[in-house]
């Protein structure tokens, strides 16, 4: 080996280091970068989340409000008061309603919006259900049909605001739902 082997040997590892030194600087920076823009990412998410939050639980509660087993047995004789209650409702509905198309309008995730949609629409539903379940009771109409549809439809309304609630504060939108995940690992597992 030559002194210019050498030499040149040297020159090699010397600008293999600063190669190495800067991928290393340069992988830093990304990361550097990428963890506050995660982190503000995340802070919008849940800025996001806490926004729909408002619109669910007024929902919910309206749903508890017009339960059908609630409502039959506290329904009134009075059908003046009756009427005003169905009223009230109606104004909570619509309102319930109006929020949940503000999250179906502004949410970025598409499962979350068309479960807005659908909620809205099945909780007006439900206030239509128990209206004539009101009417047929201040009417002394005995009408099982109806009230098996007006629990089916609160079922079918409740069950859709918890997929909702479940969809909006899942984790980045785009894992599974903790409980179907676990039953997909059981089930493989039992294979």
């Amino acid at each position: 080996m030559t002194a210019n082997d050498s030499v040149m040997r040297g020159v090699l590892d010397a600008q293999w280091e600063y190669v190495a030194v800067n991928w290393g600087a340069l992988l830093g920076g990304l990361i550097g970068a990428g963890i506050p823009a995660s982190l503000t990412y995340i802070g919008l998410h849940r800025g996001r989340q806490a926004t729909d939050a408002e619109a669910f639980g007024p929902a919910m509660l309206l749903l508890y409000r017009m339960n059908p087993d609630r409502i039959m047995i506290n329904i009134s004789s009075d059908s003046d008061a009756e009427d005003a209650n169905v009223a009230k409702l109606a104004e909570q509905t619509d309102t319930a309603r109006e929020r949940l198309l503000i999250v179906r309008a502004g949410n970025p995730r598409r499962r979350v919006r068309d479960l807005a949609d659908l909620a809205q629409t099945r909780l007006g539903n439900v206030h239509h259900a128990m209206g004539w379940q009101v009417r047929h009771m201040l009417r002394h109409e005995d009408n099982p049909g109806w009230v098996d549809h007006y629990r089916q439809t609160h079922v079918e309304a409740e069950t859709t605001m918890r997929k909702l609630i479940d969809a909006n504060f899942a984790w980045w939108g785009l894992l599974p739902q903790p409980k179907a995940m676990i039953r997909r690992i059981l089930g493989w597992l039992h294979h």
